[in-house]
């Protein structure tokens, strides 16, 4: 079982920095250079977002449910504060980098907008 939930964040993990590769690649070739690499830093966000949620859900598998809850509502409110934080430091870094730094922290969600595209792809079959 175990081996199972590392595979399942190494692919997420892996995903994540897929989305933010391309999303970094494109806003480099239009020129966009600081969103580059806002892109990159805010990826680095997503991740530590997703390992936060993973790791609180994965981490006390046999635990009380109520126990579990406090602790995923804990982690959401941490992973919304560390995004904000994010947000606010690369303001100083000017708006370029700032919707860079959004799009990277937002790669994490693309991953599970791709993952509800492929499960309504594979019902319709």
């Amino acid at each position: 079982m175990i081996a199972a939930h590392n595979l399942y964040t190494s692919r997420r993990m892996r995903s994540i920095l897929i989305v933010a590769g391309v999303e970094a690649a494109i806003a480099f070739g239009l020129g966009f250079d600081r969103a580059a690499l806002g892109v990159l830093a805010g990826s680095l966000v997503g991740l530590l977002n997703y390992y936060l949620i993973y790791s609180a859900a994965h981490s006390q598998d046999g635990a009380d449910r109520s126990q579990m809850q406090v602790r995923l509502l804990l982690r959401s409110l941490s992973r919304m504060g560390i995004s904000m934080l994010a947000l606010l430091v690369a303001l100083r870094f000017g708006p370029e980098f700032l919707l860079g730094v959004l799009a990277g922290v937002l790669a994490e969600t693309a991953t599970y907008m791709g993952d509800a595209v492929l499960l309504m792809l594979k019902r319709g079959r």
